[in-house]
């Protein structure tokens, strides 16, 4: 039987639905370059992909190691649940440097501004791991477990039946299958097995994004300082 220990718990990631334009700034120099944060396909929402396309020499190519730096320094941790970033490309399209004031530290500290800005304006989804599940109980409990598959947010792809046992296969949230093993054998009588393994990320429902945000909020505190400003 599977066991939940062998999976990290609920291993969700930020994720952009939408390309964010902006600019790297310095407090010297003001705006450095123009950049771009975009999604990546869905069949690549796991990566976090660093792409200089400037042309020229505006931005010495030495200094790009530091925005890198910053950028993926960023996307260690997300604005709606703190999970890290991915399933994004950072482009570095064109900016301008000065001899004196430019260091690679300086281009790393623009570079974590400019997340800061995209974290703000742009438009996140939380993702989370979705599991391929195989379940195998005697033919009489087979109704009793396609009805609890129902509140765990289950997809079923198929069912085989032998020997007096019945197989369902299904897809089901990492989140929803916590618990799972113990309720599989206590519906059986002991008698249900189940595994499972990885397939993909996807968004998270709605509910499961909300209650992870508000969980982040209240265990860090945003919100509270505004409301007892109300108070007071």
């Amino acid at each position: 039987m599977a066991s939940m220990a062998a999976f990290p718990a609920f291993l969700s990631h930020c994720r952009l639905t939408r390309t964010c334009k902006f600019s790297l700034r310095m407090l010297v120099l003001g705006p450095t370059s123009l950049s771009i944060l975009e999604p990546l396909p869905p069949d690549e929402n796991m990566q976090v992909l660093f792409e200089d396309a400037c042309v020229g020499t505006n931005i010495p190519k030495h200094y790009m190691a530091g925005i890198e730096a910053g950028f993926r320094k960023a996307c260690e941790k997300g604005n709606l649940t703190g999970h890290k970033v991915a399933g994004v490309r950072f482009q570095v399209l064109d900016g301008a440097h000065h001899s004196v004031d430019s260091s690679d530290w300086a281009f790393q500290l623009a570079a974590q501004g400019a997340m800061q800005d995209a974290f703000e304006n742009g438009v996140w989804q939380i993702i989370e791991p979705i599991m391929n599940v195989e379940v195998n109980v005697p033919r009489e409990y087979q109704r009793a477990i396609m009805s609890g598959l129902t509140k765990r947010q289950a997809i079923i792809i198929g069912t085989d039946s032998n020997e007096g046992y019945q197989t369902i296969y299904f897809e089901a949230p990492l989140n929803e299958m916590f618990g799972y093993s113990t309720d599989l054998r206590s519906c059986t009588q002991g008698k249900g097995e189940f595994s499972m393994e990885f397939s993909r990320y996807c968004p998270a429902s709605a509910d499961t994004q909300q209650q992870l945000i508000r969980q982040y909020q209240e265990e860090h505190g945003i919100g509270q300082t505004k409301k007892k400003k109300k108070r007071s």
